[in-house]
C-alpha cells in the first residue's frame, strides 16, 4: 500500500486553503480533530531536500571548528519567502566566534546557504532523548518572528 500523504498536527490557527486545481505540496486543512497540515509525496520531496540542506549546513558550521552546538532552521520571510538562521553554541577558547563563523561561512558555502542570522547561546534546550530541542526553537523563533510584525 503507497502512502501518498502525512498528516502532522500544527497547532497553529490557520485560514482555510482555497481548493486548488493542482494539489499543492502542502496544505492546512480542518478536520474534526483541529487543524492538519497534509504533505503530498511531492510535498514530502521538497521537505526532505530542505532539511537536508539544513542537515549538511549544521555539519558544516560543527566542521569550521568554532561551534560546539549548532541548529539551523528556516524562519518565513516576507521577502524572501524564508531566510536561514542558525543557532549556535561557541566552542570554548575560540576568540570572536561571531566574525570568525560569519568569515567561514561566506567563504566555504554557497551563497544561497549562508545564514541571514546568528544566534549565540551559552547552550541549546535539549529533548528528553538528549538531542538538541529543534521544535521548541522553531517556535521561539517563530514567536520572536510574529513579535516583530506586531
Amino acid at each position: 500500500m503507497k502512502v501518498d500523504e502525512i498528516r502532522f498536527d500544527t497547532g497553529e490557527p490557520v485560514q482555510e486553503p482555497e481548493k486548488a486545481s493542482e494539489p499543492a505540496a502542502s496544505d492546512i486543512s480542518r478536520t474534526p480533530q483541529g487543524l492538519v497540515r497534509t504533505f503530498t509525496s511531492q510535498g514530502l520531496d521538497a521537505l526532505e531536500e530542505f532539511r537536508d540542506g539544513m542537515t549538511d549546513l549544521e555539519e558544516s558550521l560543527y566542521a569550521s571548528g568554532i561551534v560546539s552546538e549548532a541548529g539551523a532552521f528556516g524562519v518565513d520571510d516576507d521577502a524572501l519567502g524564508q531566510r536561514i538562521v542558525v543557532c549556535l553554541v561557541a566552542r570554548e577558547g575560540v576568540e570572536s566566534p561571531e566574525k570568525a563563523l560569519q568569515q567561514y561561512c561566506r567563504q566555504e558555502l554557497s551563497s544561497y546557504m549562508v545564514p541571514s542570522e546568528y544566534i549565540w547561546h551559552d547552550a541549546l534546550p535539549r529533548n528528553p532523548n538528549g538531542k538538541i530541542d529543534r521544535a521548541t526553537i522553531a517556535r521561539t523563533l517563530a514567536d520572536r518572528e510574529q513579535e516583530s510584525k506586531a
